[in-house]
C-alpha cells in the first residue's frame, strides 16, 4: 500500500512521463472505443488491464493500440507458448527459482527484476518455459500501477553461464524475447544490467544485438565481475549477497511472497491466456 508522499510522487511522475492526467478513465474509455472498432480482436476491456498499454505507451493511443495488436500477435504466432501458461502448471520451473523480484525497488522506485541464468539446467527447464515463466513474472510485475508508471530495472547474472546453456540459445528464441522487449509487452523496460558474463556470453549476445534498437541497446549495461558498476545503478542495501549486496535475509521469504501472489492469481492467468482472447483475422482489420 503507497502512502500519501508516494502516491502524490506517483502521480507527478505519471503527469510529466507519461502525459496522465486527472482523467485518465476517459483516456481509457477512448481506447476501448477504438479497440471495439477493430474486428476480429477479443480482449479485456477493464481499465486495469487497458491502462497498462496506455501508459506504456505515453498515452497516445495508436501506439497504445500497435502495442495491443502486438501483445495478441505474439500469442497467435507462438501457441504453444501459451497454451496453460499459469502459476500451477509452471511451478515445476517456477519453484528452480532462476526469477525473483527483489522487495525494494531502486532508487527511481522501478521494480528490480533478476534472472539467474548461469544457474538454469536445459535438462531441467526447456528455453520454452524459461520464457513462459519470466513472461508470468512479467505479468504479475505490470499489474502493480507503481511498476507501470516506474518501470523496470533487469539483471542477468551470468555467473556459472556456459556453453551447456548457450548451445541451446537459437535466434528463435533470441527473436521471441527481443519482440517482448521492444514492442510487444506492456511494459516500461529502463535498465538491462548483465553480470559475471564469460567470454561465451558474448558469441550469444552477437546473435542478440543486430535485432535490438538503439534506445534499448543504450539502456545495456554490461559490468563484468566488476560489481561496484552495478552498485552505481542499484544500491548494494537491496541486492542480495552474490550480487554484491547486503540483503540476503529476505531473499528465499520474498521469493515465497511472490509466487504464493501469482499462485493465488492462478484462475485470473488461466482465463487471461484462454482461448476466448485473441483475435481471428486482424491483418484484414488493420486494412479498413
Amino acid at each position: 500500500m503507497l502512502d500519501a508522499t508516494s502516491t502524490k510522487y506517483l502521480h507527478k511522475k505519471a503527469w510529466t512521463e507519461l502525459n496522465e492526467r486527472e482523467d485518465s478513465s476517459q483516456e481509457v474509455v477512448k481506447f476501448r472505443m477504438l479497440i471495439e472498432k477493430l474486428e476480429g480482436l477479443t480482449c479485456p476491456t477493464d481499465e486495469q488491464f487497458l491502462i497498462r498499454f496506455l501508459r506504456a505507451k505515453k498515452f497516445h493511443r495508436d501506439e497504445a493500440m500497435k502495442l495491443l495488436i502486438s501483445y495478441y500477435e505474439m500469442r497467435r504466432d507462438n501457441p504453444s507458448l501459451f497454451r496453460n501458461l499459469n502459476p500451477e502448471y509452471l511451478r515445476p520451473s517456477l519453484e528452480k527459482r532462476l526469477q525473483h523480484v527483489l522487495s525494494s525497488r531502486d532508487d527511481k522506485g522501478r521494480q528490480v527484476f533478476i534472472f539467474r541464468a548461469g544457474s538454469w539446467n536445459p535438462n531441467e527447464v526447456s528455453l520454452d518455459n524459461i520464457f513462459r515463466c519470466n513472461y508470468l513474472y512479467l505479468e504479475e510485475m505490470t499489474s502493480l500501477p507503481e511498476t507501470q508508471i516506474n518501470g523496470i530495472s533487469a539483471v542477468v547474472d551470468f555467473h556459472g553461464f556456459s556453453f551447456f546453456q548457450a548451445r541451446h540459445f537459437t535466434p528463435k528464441h533470441a527473436l521471441r524475447m527481443i519482440k517482448i522487449i521492444q514492442g510487444s509487452f506492456p511494459c516500461r523496460f529502463q535498465e538491462f544490467h548483465l553480470v559475471n558474463q564469460p567470454y561465451i556470453f558474448h558469441l550469444v549476445y552477437s546473435i542478440v544485438k543486430p535485432f535490438l534498437s538503439e534506445k534499448i541497446r543504450d539502456r545495456i549495461h554490461v559490468h563484468g565481475t566488476d560489481l561496484n558498476s552495478l552498485h552505481r545503478f542499484l544500491r548494494p542495501e537491496i541486492l542480495p549477497e552474490f550480487l554484491g549486496g547486503s540483503n540476503n535475509n529476505s531473499w528465499d521469504a520474498d521469493w515465497l511472497v511472490f509466487m504464493k501472489r501469482m499462485l493465488d492469481k492462478n484462475q485470473h492467468y488461466k482465463e487471461m491466456m484462454s482461448q476466448q482472447y485473441g483475435f481471428r483475422n486482424i491483418e484484414n482489420s488493420l486494412n479498413t
